[in-house]
């Protein structure tokens, strides 16, 4: 069996739309970023419309005051009463045409971010903050990228339950002391219960997920001894190098109630079911063929790896194999664009990368009202994936 071993590496704030069947190249969903100031004319208006009626009032008081219409009170002189008089039409024209400006000017405009209790629209922040996480943090998460360059970095607790009394009804195992992580497993039991539920079938078996390290380097060692170095290098990770250490993957076979066992794509319809549906439920099969020449496997089939339903169908409408995906999220830092998803389900998703820093703890700045994720990549950052819905 081929295991997720590469010989070769792949290789804000305005979002970018993904629709969930996206686009194969990612240039093509990628809008230039405009800003538009719009320019208010309401102030030059007014002041001609003071103007005009200051002209016609004192047109109209010159013509009183000649033809003796119009008595002046105590000091005589044209000069005040003209003054007077626009003092009174400057009033009467703020009363009718500025004093709803004025008052709008009066309101203060954080006036909502002193309400705490006054809620935002659904999907937006109302700003951010920042978290402090140990650089370290960087090698856990489900968005990991574990592979022949990078190894994985072993907790001094795992994160896996047994499969085995925590399944449903909807397939098998091939030992009751199989592991996985709580979401791979929740995931897990969700996709199976689907399968069962549309084929009519329970005939598909787990039958590899979580090793450790030492079982890794006895099923290496074992492959040397019997077919060579460079045999077992082609097919086995090396010990501290394989996915399956990670506790988000497996492996999925076929075994009928006749007691034959195949390969899941040994019979036909078992592996288009799962090529088809797995990413809705967060998985992606993790070594297309198309992407051998980047992860270093030719074929796998039946090998799954849970990421969450957003990064999994994200991955399929891009096209890219984890390697890829992983350097593309790095384009979307927290200070440039964000990548903004809708699942099949219809919830949308905002995600954006935080590069670690230099020192041994990383800021990372993440949404005050909104719930989010983070996961390490395992080498040079954190991905934040926010919903907005």
């Amino acid at each position: 069996m081929n295991d997720n071993r590469n010989r070769r590496p792949g290789g804000g704030n305005m979002p970018r739309k993904i629709p969930p069947g996206g686009p194969d190249r990612l240039p093509d969903i990628r809008p230039a970023i405009r800003r538009v100031r719009r320019r208010s004319f309401a102030g030059p208006i007014i002041a001609a419309i003071v103007l005009t009626l200051i002209v016609i009032l004192a047109i109209i008081a010159l013509f009183m005051l000649l033809s003796g219409k119009l008595e002046l009170p105590g000091n005589i002189g044209s000069d005040p009463d003209i003054t007077s008089g626009t003092e009174e039409t400057s009033n009467l024209n703020e009363t009718d045409e500025v004093a709803p400006d004025t008052g709008a000017a009066t309101e203060p405009v954080t006036e909502p971010a002193t309400e705490p209790e006054t809620e935002a629209p659904a999907g937006v922040a109302t700003g951010y903050k920042t978290i402090t996480l140990d650089n370290a943090d960087v090698h856990k998460g489900d968005l990991i990228l574990v592979n022949y360059m990078y190894a994985y970095a072993f907790p001094e607790k795992k994160n896996t339950i047994t499969i085995y009394g925590n399944k449903n009804a909807s397939y098998k195992l091939s030992t009751s002391k199989l592991e996985v992580s709580p979401q791979t497993l929740d995931a897990l039991n969700a996709m199976m219960q689907a399968f069962a539920d549309e084929t009519g079938k329970y005939d598909v078996f787990v039958r590899n997920a979580y090793r450790s390290l030492e079982e890794q380097k006895s099923l290496y060692d074992a492959r040397v001894a019997a077919y060579g170095e460079e045999n077992a290098k082609k097919y086995l990770a090396q010990p501290g190098y394989s996915e399956h250490h990670t506790g988000t993957c497996f492996d999925l076979g076929i075994y009928t109630e006749e007691g034959k066992a195949y390969e899941l794509d040994g019979i036909s319809g078992y592996a288009e079911w799962f090529t088809a549906n797995c990413a809705k439920f967060g998985f992606v099969i993790r070594f297309p063929d198309n992407k051998a020449s980047i992860t270093g496997v030719t074929s796998d089939k039946w090998h799954f790896r849970y990421v969450g339903q957003v990064h999994a169908e994200t991955m399929n409408a891009l096209g890219l194999c984890l390697e890829e995906y992983i350097d593309e999220l790095r384009k979307y830092t927290y200070n440039s664009d964000h990548l903004l998803v809708t699942t099949s389900s219809g919830k949308k998703f905002e995600i954006y990368y935080q590069y670690a820093s230099g020192t041994d703890k990383t800021d990372v700045p993440v949404p005050e009202n909104l719930p989010y994720s983070i996961s390490g990549d395992n080498s040079q950052g954190f991905i934040v994936t926010v919903s907005l819905s």
